[in-house]
């Protein structure tokens, strides 16, 4: 997600055939960086207008040439050749969706958030059965380390051992008044994002809240997020 530049837009009336010249002409005009210097491509989701399926809304996903070239350089060390390359955010929206949703058969009508917390970012990915949203916070379990470092005095090894074994601390309170603000300010950022979202789509309302990520096993992280 911090990797990717992403973009969801509504499409006016367009013929089909149109779409890629209309994209190439979105991406210019969205992604502020020269699309040779890109690797991207984009997603649309149709709508049903009198039983014809029309362009409603498109996804413009974008990430830097020399990062996907990192990326795919470890495959190609190993002689593998990969088929698909994924943002971490549509991966596990499309996890979740091939998981629950079940068009026609009545799954996701209801958008649904994942706080996907890893090391250095956290991604609010929120979709339904046809759409996804999603947001990079630059916070996540590494921040944690580095409040115990401040509080403890302690190097980075040893915070991550604590972070993952809390009871091993002399004084836990000590361990829990460290992560209290970081927890807060990693909640208040989720909040904001889902109200970005129900801005965005005010006729849709996020009903259920899911975690994944390493960062989500930090005890005393859940509480925090009861209000979200």
């Amino acid at each position: 997600g911090a990797e990717t530049v992403g973009r969801f837009f509504a499409l006016p009336p367009v013929v089909s055939m149109r779409l890629p010249d209309m994209m190439q002409y979105e991406a210019r005009q969205q992604v502020p960086f020269p699309l040779d210097q890109l690797a991207w491509d984009y997603h649309v989701v149709y709508a049903d207008d009198d039983g014809e399926r029309v362009p409603a809304s498109a996804l413009l996903l974008a990430a830097k040439r020399h990062s996907v070239s990192q990326l795919l350089d470890l495959f190609a060390d190993l002689k593998i050749r990969p088929s698909v390359l994924q943002c971490d955010c549509v991966a596990i929206y499309n996890l979740y969706r091939g998981a629950h949703c079940r068009h026609g058969a009545g799954g996701c009508e209801d958008p649904v958030a994942i706080l996907d917390v890893g090391s250095n970012n956290t991604n609010v990915i929120i979709g339904d059965a046809s759409e996804i949203w999603f947001r990079s916070i630059p916070r996540g379990g590494n921040d944690l380390n580095r409040a115990v470092m401040r509080q403890f005095d302690v190097s980075f090894p040893v915070a991550e051992q604590l972070k993952r074994r809390p009871t091993k601390a002399k004084r836990i309170s000590r361990l829990h008044a460290a992560w209290e603000g970081e927890f807060e300010n990693l909640a208040q950022e989720a909040r904001e994002s889902i109200a970005a979202y129900h801005s965005a789509h005010r006729r849709r309302r996020v009903m259920e809240l899911l975690l994944c990520g390493g960062g989500s096993r930090a005890i005393g992280w859940h509480r925090h997020l009861l209000g979200t």
